[in-house]
């Protein structure tokens, strides 16, 4: 009678921290993008802005530091500045501390129900799960959306560079925002919101073209940047910078797309394995799950 009395308790539980876990995940969806949450009196402002809110200042009153919680601060603004998404610092840290709440009452509720093994594997199954939707997967999210980002800036570099030589009679910062406009990408779009941010004249265009190549942090482009500037400052001619930075990005293309290729087998093989995995774990614990029932 006592364990029946436990066992029912634990699934009551277990089927709230599921709930809430699913709600956790709608409120991050809600509130992405949305750097300091309000605080609204409205019923679901409270449950989908405020909660987060609650929760990241319960831990973190005055955050300092690189890092909260694991997630490193300049990097994650990096990658929010390469997609162009608003930060929402405080809704990932917070869905991290739920994430790690959860799993430590599913490992105490696996402790407690040691002595049945069908519960315990439950428990310990949906913990993994919770880390990876709560804890890995919001991350990983921005942070692949911001790397296939820079994998096709950094494919287009050659391309632009060929057009950006034929534009070589007008000045570097005209023949930019020209080649810019004819070549759409994503790197056309970021040289021409970096140089329309600035009144052209003065060096004002080549600060934000050096601004743009910290967040991109590709070598190739950085290093053409600064050339550029460089050249641009002592007014030396830069059609012959331009030719050959031109040939050496091609060859550096070349061994980005092979590393990409690679990237993909793998990420296309690991559905593949789980997808051979989990129907092996569902048949190995479907038996002992009709035992429980």
């Amino acid at each position: 009678m006592r364990y029946e009395i436990i066992t029912t308790i634990c699934i009551s539980v277990l089927a709230i921290i599921t709930i809430l876990s699913i709600i956790a995940i709608f409120i991050y969806d809600k509130n992405k993008g949305k750097q300091t949450l309000s605080t609204s009196n409205d019923i679901t402002d409270w449950l989908f802005s405020n909660f987060q809110h609650t929760v990241f200042t319960t831990f973190y009153k005055n955050p300092k530091g690189e890092s909260l919680c694991g997630i490193n601060i300049e990097e994650y603004y990096r990658y929010c500045k390469i997609v162009h998404e608003s930060p929402s610092l405080e809704n990932l840290v917070a869905l991290r501390i739920e994430a790690a709440g959860i799993s430590f009452i599913l490992l105490l509720l696996a402790l407690l129900m040691s002595y049945n093994i069908t519960f315990t594997a439950v428990c310990l199954l949906i913990a993994s799960g919770i880390i990876y939707l709560l804890w890995i997967m919001p991350f990983s999210q921005i942070k692949n959306k911001a790397e296939e980002r820079l994998f096709h800036i950094q494919d287009d570099l050659p391309r632009f560079l060929s057009l950006l030589e034929k534009a070589m009679d007008l000045p570097i910062d005209q023949a930019m925002i020209v080649t810019a406009t004819k070549f759409q990408s994503p790197l056309s779009e970021d040289i021409i919101d970096s140089i329309n941010k600035v009144s052209l004249g003065a060096n004002g265009w080549t600060e934000t073209l050096v601004d743009l190549a910290k967040v991109y942090k590709i070598e190739d482009f950085s290093d053409l940047i600064l050339e550029i500037v460089n050249s641009y400052e002592q007014g030396v001619n830069v059609r012959e910078l331009v030719n050959r930075k031109a040939k050496e990005v091609e060859e550096t293309r070349l061994y980005a797309v092979e590393a990409h290729d690679s990237k993909i087998k793998t990420l296309i093989f690991l559905p593949i394995i789980a997808l051979k995995v989990l129907p092996l774990m569902v048949m190995i614990c479907l038996p002992m799950l009709s035992n429980f029932v």
